[in-house]
């Protein structure tokens, strides 16, 4: 994270470290953004059974959270498309 080279503020970092201890993780990706001084964070986590969930979060200079979007995947990386009424019986718990 290489905050004493300008790579990322200590307020982005410590939210960062925040966002990395709130529960299991087994990738993590962190791009630096040259045009705004912002991070783009990507955590991923295997589902229960199969399928994967990964969480993105773009990270302003100041250390707040811009935007968090959650997405889950199945195991051949093929998006999982829940309609907005349906029953969530195609998502796998991704917590457990």
């Amino acid at each position: 994270m290489r905050s004493n080279e300008g790579w990322l503020s200590n307020e982005q970092q410590t939210t960062i470290l925040k966002q990395l201890s709130k529960g299991r993780v087994d990738s993590v990706s962190i791009t630096y953004l040259n045009e705004t001084g912002g991070a783009r964070l990507y955590l991923e986590r295997a589902g229960a059974m199969s399928g994967y969930q990964r969480l993105s979060f773009n990270i302003t200079p100041n250390g707040s959270v811009q935007k968090m979007i959650q997405t889950a995947f199945y195991n051949n990386s093929i998006l999982v498309r829940q309609p907005p009424d349906a029953a969530k019986n195609d998502l796998y718990d991704v917590k457990k």
